[in-house]
């Protein structure tokens, strides 16, 4: 929810093991029956990641992309986004941040979306202003759907109709939402989720307590994320019917995030309204079997918002996109067992790479399984090109 959630680049940090791994997957006859073959493309792609802004083979041979602020029009819908371009175009992808300050402009966001463009797609990033006020919002699907209604209109754009949507963390919600519209479900051809959710109360309780459960396993702990406690305020403070409690519990809020080590017991104490209090009480439990009843004990609207925002309520099966989740084992904001429920739910429609090392969507380390993972998700990412 971060801007440092758009950290692609930083998914890679070594190119050796990935030519390695390549080259065994390519030499191996048991593991070409099993495994994916990645492609000259993937390994460009990788090297690109790992080069950052700096020099890579995919920079110096091909167009640099054009980034293009766009306005377009769906059904009288004003909307703006950044259009990046390179060459002629094989796919199209409307790329959706989740929660942060900067929004489209995130740097590392845009250096994928340079990066994405770079492999013959046409990337669409629309401008949500919820997500720079580090909310996530029922109606950003909307949003969503029209950036893609707009794409898939433009053949020139969008060779063949082919078009996909992406999303990181908990923009996932929104973008699913936006592909199970009746003008979008027909048409959109892949989903990629990074770090995603789909039951959002196992969710709620796993970045504010720590506990989750893979199926009917027993219960696992991972020290709660601070962060996604006090981006649940941010998305969720304005809905709040005291004016002083919504004030003081963005000033915790903004506290908290810019230095988690930051006392606010004081500002706490000034909270007066149950709900108010609720929340507080909520952000300070370790038990996961008391969540529900805190967030029942928020106000209508809250509890409005994240109904409509829980793909558990959704009938995935209706999903005609081929999905694509990648996850960590260790995500500390949302569990990888989200991912595995969310594909269970697409009825085998999804494929999932989950890979050691990944914290929310941040590779933090490599191994050699790994980073053929890694090539694996991306691989099935660039053959959406001409799927």
């Amino acid at each position: 929810m971060a801007a440092r959630h758009f950290g692609f680049r930083s998914l890679v940090r070594r190119a050796t093991f990935v030519a390695a791994a390549f080259a065994v997957l390519a030499g191996c006859g048991s593991l070409r029956q099993v495994a994916c073959l990645p492609t000259a493309d993937t390994t460009l792609l990788m090297d690109d990641l790992m080069a950052g802004a700096g020099t890579s083979k995919l920079k110096n041979t091909t167009e640099a992309p054009r980034r293009t602020t766009i306005k377009y029009a769906i059904e009288g819908r004003d909307r703006e986004g950044d259009l990046y371009q390179s060459g002629t175009p094989s796919a199209a992808v409307v790329l959706v941040p989740g929660a942060s300050t900067s929004g489209k402009d995130d740097a590392r966001l845009v250096a994928f979306a340079e990066a994405l463009a770079r492999m013959r797609f046409t990337v669409l990033v629309p401008d949500i202003p919820n997500v720079r006020q580090l909310r996530v919002k029922p109606e950003d699907a909307k949003v969503i759907a029209d950036g893609f209604v707009y794409l898939a209109g433009r053949p020139d754009l969008a060779p063949q109709g082919r078009v996909g949507m992406g999303a990181f963390s908990y923009a996932l919600g929104p973008t699913v939402i936006a592909a199970l519209e009746p003008a979008v479900r027909e048409k959109v051809r892949f989903v990629m989720g990074v770090g995603g959710y789909y039951n959002i109360v196992d969710t709620i309780k796993y970045f504010m307590t720590g506990y989750f459960r893979e199926g009917d396993g027993p219960l696992q702990y991972v020290q709660p994320n601070w962060y996604g406690k006090w981006v649940f305020v941010h998305s969720n403070v304005d809905r709040f019917p005291d004016a002083a409690d919504r004030e003081t519990l963005t000033e915790m809020a903004n506290l908290k995030i810019k230095d988690p080590a930051v006392d606010v017991a004081a500002l706490a104490d000034k909270l007066r309204s149950p709900e108010g209090k609720a929340l507080y009480a909520m952000l300070n439990n370790s038990d996961p079997e008391k969540v529900p009843g805190f967030l029942a004990s928020l106000p209508a609207d809250v509890r409005t918002d994240i109904e409509a925002l829980d793909l558990s309520k959704r009938d995935l099966s209706q999903l005609k996109a081929r999905v694509l989740l990648f996850h960590g084992y260790d995500d500390n904001l949302v569990p990888y067992t989200e991912s595995l429920a969310f594909a269970r739910a697409t009825g085998g429609n999804a494929r999932t790479f989950l890979i050691n090392g990944f914290v929310h969507v941040d590779f933090a380390k490599t191994g050699f399984t790994d980073g053929w993972r890694m090539g694996c998700a991306i691989n099935e990412l660039l053959a959406e090109r001409w799927r």
